[in-house]
């Protein structure tokens, strides 16, 4: 998984930008193009997103149109990728607003930016790591100072509580990273693991665990209750100020959903 999150991480701010529409087979230009006709955005645009992607009244037609171009890329079925367009435009226009508590483990990035993401991750979550691990990155790095990002354990695992006591040692974010180089069980041998890597200090992060277990458990049944009353149904699950991302968590249309709050000022605190 290391080397996944590091091409990821590498490739990001280049793949933000790519158009998809570029290098379609005749057939998947063709099952783009039937899509274009069928689909329309909600927020105001007239018309199909065919019809309406190359006017300016309407900029995110050609953002969507390139989102579905990604799909059509990967030789998904019309009804499938309209499926997507659809759980795209209900984040983009439509989203629900949830209350959410501040997180027990320490703030990535700053947390004076306008943008605030939180997630609910378990430890032994591969999605957790894959999708938590680069936007790690993005908000330490090229979103610094535009975005933040916490993380809410919810599972009763030893590598849940593991995070609360990493974090009593500001080193939960490097024992999360950790976690994505374990494949496998994420028992507590595992969890030694990943925090030895992680340079915690490990007999400390044992007698944390081991003689606060049931405050650890008390946080997460918190984290695990308002994740239920936020309609979390998986995870990770990602909020951005409070308002449910339901789209694909790839960085690449992470990113351009942050781009898009950035220059809309929408759902912002």
């Amino acid at each position: 998984m290391k080397q996944i999150l590091l091409a990821l991480s590498i490739v990001t701010a280049t793949l933000a930008t790519e158009n998809f529409t570029t290098s379609l087979t005749t057939a998947q230009q063709a099952r783009l193009d039937s899509v274009a006709k069928t689909f329309s955005l909600s927020d105001g645009c007239k018309g199909t997103m065919s019809q309406t992607r190359k006017i300016f009244a309407c900029p995110e037609a050609a953002t969507f149109y390139n989102y579905a171009a990604w799909y059509a890329k990967e030789d998904k079925p019309a009804d499938y990728i309209i499926d997507k367009l659809r759980q795209h435009n209900q984040t983009y226009y439509t989203p629900k607003k949830y209350t959410i508590t501040s997180s027990s483990i320490q703030t990535a990035g700053d947390l004076n930016s306008p943008i605030s993401i939180v997630a609910y991750v378990t430890s032994d979550c591969p999605h957790c790591k894959k999708v938590g691990i680069p936007l790690h990155d993005l908000v330490v790095g090229p979103y610094k100072g535009k975005a933040s990002f916490q993380i809410k354990p919810i599972h009763q695992h030893i590598g849940d509580y593991a995070l609360l006591a990493a974090a009593e040692q500001g080193k939960a974010w490097e024992l999360f990273e950790a976690y994505g180089n374990i494949d496998g069980r994420m028992d507590e041998d595992a969890v030694i693991k990943a925090a030895t890597a992680a340079k915690l200090d490990v007999a400390k992060l044992k007698k944390s665990v081991n003689t606060k277990t049931e405050i650890y458990k008390k946080q997460i049944d918190k984290n695990y209750v308002e994740a239920k009353k936020n309609d979390l149904n998986f995870t990770p699950t990602l909020y951005f100020n409070g308002y449910m991302y339901g789209s694909n968590k790839h960085p690449i249309w992470v990113m351009e959903y942050i781009d898009y709050l950035l220059r809309t000022k929408k759902f912002m605190k």
